[in-house]
């Protein structure tokens, strides 16, 4: 396993405690970054303003992931969807895109869905992505796609109280499978999972018990919340890429000496799958 970088708050406010990456910063994580070999950016259509910011970061080495949405109806015009996949790369200053991904899994139901597959394979014909595959919620998600799309990378929620995908089928097969690259991501939740103190958000208080569960066994191990999350998924050694967010280069580089650290056994007695908490999109 190794680390990717999420972008998610390159310059917008995002996540817990709706903060954002300073750009003062971007230098310092550009070459540790290069440094410690952690070369694989996720970013999405969704984080506009994080391009310019991902632009000073990336050169040959890196390898960008780009998760896309069809709001714009435009986008089910394939000449307007290569214009729209050519104008990001450029303005990324990149060659191609190492990963092109579905960010929605409802965008590839349907007859649309079919068609939206087949701009993705035409896309990866012309070699300007040499990956395609999709980001998911739930294994639902994947499921019903699987007869229209083989994924060659997927993107899932894992952590301390979310081990839905760990219990499938397909999780368990795919460690087999070399052809599919899985990528870990809300490792910590948005961040709520290391800063549930500070925020009085309405999931604190209806999940109140789930985290001081959590933070009360680390204090209990001696173990730092954000230890306690990178380790959890950490233990899942065929996963091939653990996306972290971060607040600033010192967080980063928090990040990674964890991660660096011999496999600390983290249980999975907080995983109560509750999906109104799981789920940031129902906070």
């Amino acid at each position: 396993m190794r680390l990717s970088l999420g972008t998610a708050n390159f310059g917008i406010k995002y996540g817990f405690l709706n903060k954002s990456l300073k750009r003062k910063d971007i230098k310092k994580i550009k070459s540790f970054c290069i440094k410690k070999k952690i070369l694989h950016i996720d970013t999405s259509t969704d984080y506009k303003n994080s391009f310019k910011f991902i632009n000073k970061i990336i050169d040959k080495k890196f390898k960008v992931i780009i998760k896309i949405k069809f709001k714009n109806k435009k986008l089910n015009d394939y000449k307007s969807f290569k214009k729209h996949i050519l104008f990001i790369k450029n303005k990324l200053n990149i060659k191609s895109f190492y990963g092109l991904l579905i960010h929605e899994p409802k965008d590839l139901i349907g007859k649309k869905g079919l068609k939206r597959i087949n701009f993705f394979k035409k896309i990866q014909k012309q070699e300007l992505v040499k990956k395609i595959g999709i980001s998911i919620y739930s294994y639902l998600d994947l499921k019903r796609i699987e007869r229209f799309l083989e994924p060659e990378i997927v993107q899932f929620p894992l952590n301390v109280f979310d081990d839905r995908i760990t219990k499938t089928k397909w999780f368990k097969d795919v460690k087999k499978n070399p052809k599919v690259e899985t990528y870990a991501r809300s490792c910590f939740l948005q961040g709520s999972l290391i800063n549930f103190k500070r925020s009085n958000k309405r999931v604190i208080t209806r999940f109140r018990g789930d985290f001081d569960n959590f933070h009360k066994w680390c204090e209990k191990k001696n173990l730092s919340p954000m230890d306690a999350c990178i380790h959890f998924v950490k233990k899942y050694r065929y996963i091939d890429y653990l996306i972290i967010g971060f607040d600033d280069i010192h967080q980063l580089i928090y990040i990674n000496n964890s991660f660096k650290k011999k496999n600390i056994k983290i249980p999975n007695i907080f995983c109560k799958n509750k999906i109104k908490l799981v789920d940031p999109r129902l906070w």
